[in-house]
């Protein structure tokens, strides 16, 4: 087992960071080119950064969307005055961003569901499923 370890510790490397430092990589990426990093690949970069030791070039892969996690971004860019309502977050990243940035189906898709508020749920597993079906029933097998 000990030398599988030291096997993937030759390959492998991880890292975390605060929320302060995740905040900071979208605010100074944007800043210097325009681009908005979701929250996940700003971790990645900031791990990236620390561990990275420059011999070879680095590329950091990332399939999330910055509207995904719009409040925390919107944060990171230092707006003021973040709205409540997650079309209008995504309408606030648009005028940051531009349009070309934003995924067109999902600001469709937000702006036809209406508002759904968050939804608390008990720690129990069926009730969990139970919202989980109703939610994926209401907002994407409604038969129009």
């Amino acid at each position: 087992m000990e030398t599988l370890r030291q096997k993937i510790n030759l390959e492998l490397q991880a890292g975390w960071c605060s929320e302060e430092d995740c905040l900071r990589a979208i605010q100074e990426v944007h800043a210097t080119t325009g681009f908005i990093m979701d929250t996940h690949t700003a971790v990645g970069k900031v791990v990236a950064d620390r561990i990275h030791d420059k011999t070879c070039p680095l590329v950091i892969c990332s399939t999330a969307h910055h509207g995904k996690f719009a409040p925390a971004v919107l944060k990171a860019l230092q707006c003021q005055d973040i709205p409540p309502d997650p079309v209008e977050q995504l309408d606030k990243l648009c005028s940051i961003g531009g349009r070309e940035q934003m995924h067109d189906a999902l600001l469709k898709c937000m702006g036809n569901s209406g508002h759904h508020p968050h939804k608390v749920c008990q720690a129990d597993y069926n009730k969990l499923t139970d919202e989980v079906e109703t939610m994926i029933q209401d907002s994407f097998l409604r038969v129009q």
